[in-house]
């Protein structure tokens, strides 16, 4: 099977084969590769049965990007087809993912402001999910934003359950803006009290850490901050 598909600038080309071997066990090969697409409109390409939970997230926290392209090689003979069918773990050279995705927008925990602009890189397999960030911003408030340098995303075993994720960004920008972010209900755990943003100056470096379990019902409180900064010409 060959599907090509154009729609604006946006194109797709897959191949797939199902068969089924000499005791009539149904296997899969797809090749996929997409370009200049929606990236929301892409997710909904990702297999539901392989890491749904990773997938999922994702479905849920990005709001918007640009898929500037993704390669999407799997090969389930049919005893891994079953293993997926039944959300059992799955070998790492079972499906290789690489996709680049620009202009994202992504709300990693619920309630923080969104990341903005990110350009991101990623690849997957049968058993691990990484990205990497550079460049974004996170409006704090209105006139107050901190800048992201670079950062990644990682679930090193995707068939733990649940699995863990990690997401570490590196930001600067004014304390103000800082202060503001630590305002946040969700992230007031881990932040000094009592710092008013309009009552503070100067220039801020850090970095922030978040980890979390891939469960299906992701709450506020589920995952854990981790906050690192330091701080230069600051006056209260």
């Amino acid at each position: 099977m060959t599907i090509a598909v154009t729609a604006g600038s946006a194109n797709l080309h897959l191949t797939g084969k199902g068969y089924l071997d000499a005791s009539n066990k149904p296997g899969l090969e797809l090749g996929l590769e997409v370009n200049q697409a929606d990236a929301r409109a892409a997710l909904r390409l990702w297999p539901n049965f392989s890491a749904p939970l990773v997938r999922k997230w994702l479905v849920d926290h990005l709001r918007s990007g640009r898929l500037e392209t993704m390669i999407l090689a799997l090969n389930f003979p049919p005893d891994v087809f079953e293993a997926a069918l039944a959300d059992k773990a799955l070998p790492a050279d079972s499906l290789m993912v690489n996709w680049r995705v620009s202009d994202v927008v992504i709300v990693p925990v619920p309630g923080l402001p969104p990341v903005r602009g990110v350009v991101s890189k990623g690849e997957a397999s049968g058993q691990a999910v990484q990205l990497a960030f550079s460049g974004g911003m996170i409006e704090t408030s209105p006139g107050r934003r901190l800048t992201i340098a670079d950062g990644n995303f990682s679930v090193p075993d995707i068939n733990r359950k649940p699995a863990d994720a990690r997401l570490r960004l590196r930001f600067s920008g004014a304390v103000d803006a800082l202060a503001e972010f630590m305002r946040n209900p969700a992230v007031q755990s881990v932040a000094p009290k009592g710092i008013d943003p309009a009552l503070v100056s100067g220039a801020v470096e850090g970095e922030t850490t978040i980890v979390f379990r891939l469960v299906p019902q992701f709450s506020q409180s589920d995952p854990k901050l981790h906050l690192a900064a330091s701080l230069r010409n600051v006056t209260l």
